[in-house]
C-alpha cells in the first residue's frame, strides 16, 4: 500500500513537473508568438510607411512629369510663335528693305533724268546764247566793216575836195612858187596825210564806243 501511494505521488509529481514544463513551452511560445506580432506589426507600419513614401514620391513623379510635359507643350507653343513671329518680322523687313530699294532706284534714275535734262537745257542755252553772240559779232563786225567803208568813202571825197580846192586856190604861176619853195611843199604833204589819218582813226574809235 505505500508502494502504491508512493508511486502515486512520483506520478503526480512528474505529471505536475511535465505540466509546469509543458505551461513554460506555452509561456515560452506565447512570448515569441507575441514578439513575433509585435515585429510583424512594427514590419507592417514600416511598410505601410514606405508605401505612403512611395506614394507621395510616385505622385510627385507624376506631377513633375506633367509640369514638365506641360512646360514642354509651353516651350513647343512659344518656339511656334517666336518662329511665326520671326518669320513674319523677316518677310516685313525683306519687304521694306526692297520697297527702300525700290524706291532709292526710282530717286537715283530721276535725278538722273532731270540731270540730264538739266544738262540739254543748259547745253541749249549755251549754243544758242553763243549762236546770238556770234550773230551779234557778225552784226557789229559788219557794221564795223560799213562805218569803215563809209569813213573810207567820205575820206577819199574830203581828199579829192581838199585836193581840188588847193588846185583851184593856186595862181597860175605855181610851178614857179614849187620851184622856189620846194622843201615847204613837201614837208605840208606828208603831215597832211598824218592828220587826215588820226581824224579817221578817232572817228573809227568813237563809232566802236558807240555800237559796243
Amino acid at each position: 500500500m505505500q508502494k502504491n501511494v508512493s508511486q502515486s505521488q512520483q506520478v503526480n509529481e512528474s505529471n505536475a513537473k511535465a505540466s509546469a514544463e509543458a505551461n513554460l513551452l506555452a509561456l515560452e511560445t506565447a512570448k515569441t508568438a507575441q514578439e513575433a506580432a509585435i515585429q510583424s506589426h512594427q514590419a507592417a507600419q514600416s511598410s505601410i510607411k514606405q508605401a505612403d513614401s512611395l506614394k507621395s514620391q510616385a505622385l510627385e513623379l507624376t506631377e513633375s512629369n506633367f509640369n514638365w510635359r506641360q512646360a514642354v507643350r509651353n516651350a513647343a507653343k512659344d518656339f511656334k510663335s517666336a518662329k511665326s513671329s520671326f518669320t513674319i518680322m523677316l518677310v516685313t523687313s525683306i519687304l521694306f528693305s526692297l520697297i527702300a530699294l525700290g524706291a532709292m532706284e526710282y530717286l537715283l534714275y530721276a535725278m538722273q533724268k532731270q540731270e540730264a535734262q538739266f544738262k540739254g537745257e543748259v547745253l541749249d542755252i549755251i549754243t544758242t546764247e553763243n549762236m546770238l553772240l556770234n550773230k551779234k559779232i557778225t552784226l557789229k563786225i559788219d557794221e564795223l566793216a560799213s562805218v569803215v567803208e563809209m569813213l573810207s568813202l567820205q575820206v577819199s571825197k574830203q581828199n579829192t575836195a581838199i585836193q581840188n580846192n588847193v588846185v583851184s586856190a593856186l595862181p597860175v604861176d605855181s610851178n614857179d612858187m614849187e620851184a622856189k619853195h620846194p622843201d615847204t611843199n613837201k614837208t605840208d604833204a606828208p603831215q597832211k596825210a598824218l592828220n587826215s589819218h588820226s581824224t579817221d582813226v578817232q572817228k573809227v574809235n568813237e563809232i566802236e564806243t558807240t555800237t559796243s
